[in-house]
């Protein structure tokens, strides 16, 4: 008997979806052949999980009475649960156990608590939300699908003073090991804090040479910063991972005594917002700027500023309008999963505490795509390849970047 069960989302063809908002989708069953079940059971999960191993040396003694060395690896995990509910979309209701051939469509409908910290995939832990489908089936093994979905919150930019904000960072360097060649300075500035992906973050840069050696070259780099939190046992312990998600380089002719302000523009790919309000596990953002000195051991000099990444940019500096919140009021009738209690000490939340709008209300004048994010994909057995969808705005304007201060 040949029988496919498949899992599709009717009010978002992407799988993309805002805390508050109803997953509203469809069970498709297709069997050649009357089916023996009992019922057909639809399930919503998300959950934070965080793991990693150490090796530990540690002592011992053998069976001769020696002490001897080795190494322990030590399991550090910790999972917080978000979404857990479920509902059964069939039953058989003469009491037969038996579900016809040909086709069936089931719809289902789960509300989104509102809270929830976005979908990501790291080295040393995940967020990930699915839906479970089962069929439970007569004197057979049940049949099973999951199908992974992404979730975004709204996290407007307008509703943090500190990403409207222009940014200046000026470094200087007496280049050289031993014999000091001179000092190069740099100022750099930004036109604020805040951005989205899709959107270009806009370099200044005034340096000053007062060396006789050349430089060569300016990189920006956008990194991504995560932080996991795992239990083992009664100890908490933290890992940090460094990610390079977007990167840009430009050659320079900078002779000695002389000085030169140039422009460098960096597209911010799909990538995670940043977010802080998930107790095991947090994602933030820094930009480097670097020039490097030619023919000079230790000749780099470096700058670097805090980024927030949002899904709502920036429209002007005194957009504080609050819209009013829509779908993210619960609605009677649907299954609502409960946040789990946090099992580790809550982080301050990255997101305003302001109402959040609806994705519609949020997006009317400026509809993003949805996008990928490059090297997040995840594989498993009963769902293939998935990664994570995040909001791209391909036609924002280039911002207006300060003055630069003069040197």
């Amino acid at each position: 008997m040949s029988n496919s069960l498949q899992i599709e989302f009717i009010n978002s063809p992407h799988g993309v979806y805002f805390p508050g908002q109803i997953v509203d989708g469809r069970v498709v069953l297709n069997s050649e052949e009357t089916i023996k079940a009992r019922f057909l059971k639809v399930c919503i999960h998300g959950s934070a999980e965080t793991h990693w191993s150490e090796s530990e040396r540690r002592s011992r003694t053998n069976s001769e009475g020696k002490f001897e060395n080795f190494t322990e690896h030590v399991k550090f995990a910790s999972k917080i649960d978000y979404l857990n509910a479920e509902t059964v979309v069939w039953t058989c209701a003469d009491g037969s156990n038996k579900l016809p051939r040909g086709m069936h469509i089931f719809e289902f409908k789960f509300q989104l608590p509102i809270g929830l910290p976005p979908s990501f995939e790291g080295f040393h832990g995940h967020i990930r939300y699915s839906i479970h489908v089962e069929l439970d089936r007569v004197w057979s093994w049940n049949k099973k699908t999951k199908k992974c979905f992404s979730v975004i919150p709204i996290f407007d930019l307008n509703q943090i003073p500190s990403a409207i904000n222009p940014m200046v960072n000026t470094i200087s360097k007496n280049m050289g090991l031993v014999f000091k060649k001179g000092l190069i300075s740099m100022t750099v500035n930004l036109p604020k804090r805040g951005f989205v992906a899709g959107e270009s973050i806009q370099i200044l840069a005034n340096i000053q040479n007062q060396t006789k050696l050349e430089i060569i070259q300016i990189r920006a780099k956008l990194m991504q910063l995560s932080t996991y939190q795992a239990a083992r046992g009664h100890h908490f312990a933290k890992k940090h991972e460094d990610k390079q998600v977007a990167e840009t380089r430009q050659q320079l002719h900078i002779c000695g005594k002389a000085a030169q302000q140039l422009a460098l523009n960096l597209r911010v790919p799909a990538c995670v917002p940043s977010f802080t309000n998930c107790p095991i596990l947090s994602v933030e953002y820094f930009l480097s700027v670097k020039i490097d000195v030619n023919k000079l051991m230790g000749s780099t000099l470096k700058c670097e500023f805090p980024i927030i990444i949002g899904t709502m940019p920036v429209v002007g500096p005194l957009a504080t309008q609050v819209i009013p919140v829509a779908a993210t009021q619960m609605v009677p009738g649907y299954p609502v999963a409960q946040e789990a209690a946090p099992s580790a000490p809550s982080a301050p939340p990255s997101y305003p505490s302001a109402p959040l709008p609806s994705a519609p209300e949020a997006y009317s004048q400026n509809p993003p795509s949805y996008e990928e994010a490059t090297g997040n994909t995840v594989k498993g057995e009963d769902f293939g390849a998935f990664a994570p969808r995040y909001p791209v705005f391909n036609n924002l304007p280039l911002p207006t970047a300060p003055p630069m201060e003069k040197m």
